[in-house]
């Protein structure tokens, strides 16, 4: 049985996707998937949970929705840098109980770029200690990233902010 969670608030104006975007599912670990609206239905057979950070809006593409995926909608236009913090954070918390649980998730936005970037930024560079490693990955990965600039304030706060610890040992 399909569960769903939706997290959607009616207000904003959002952007339509776009095909130029379509680049495809992106494994970021083991158990993360990060990809576009486009995209997210190709790695439904490999996934137990659906993240879907796309905006409100009829342009949204219907995606048929799997009876064994946990579908979880948490609604946030590109740039909304007011709702941010609550928006990524409960993405980054529901992802994490997944992970933990031994589920695969797939986080979804529009094309994959931005929103959904800045959440699994977030979680690898907390699995990593270390925001620039995690960055390198996921740029690595998938080239085509670009988070929203008004989203700056959040992640120098949040992402930007997780270092690796250096430790020395003493002979």
């Amino acid at each position: 049985m399909k569960t769903l969670l939706d997290f959607s608030f009616k207000s904003g104006t959002g952007h339509p996707s776009d095909d130029e975007y379509k680049i495809g599912i992106t494994q970021v670990t083991d158990q993360l998937f990060l990809g576009g609206e486009e995209d997210v239905s190709e790695v439904f057979p490999q996934v137990q949970v659906w993240v879907d950070l796309r905006s409100e809006g009829a342009w949204n593409r219907i995606v048929e929705i799997p009876s064994h995926i946990t579908y979880i909608r948490i609604p946030i236009n590109d740039g909304d840098a007011a709702r941010a913090d609550q928006v990524f954070s409960k993405a980054k918390d529901i992802i994490e109980l997944s992970l933990t649980a031994g589920e695969k998730v797939v986080l979804s936005c529009q094309a994959g770029i931005s929103r959904s970037v800045v959440v699994a930024w977030w979680i690898l560079a907390k699995q990593l200690c270390d925001a620039e490693k995690a960055w390198s990955i996921l740029k690595l990965k998938r080239p085509a990233i670009e988070p929203d600039e008004a989203f700056f304030t959040f992640i120098s706060q949040n992402i930007l902010s997780i270092q690796a610890h250096k430790t020395t040992i003493s002979t």
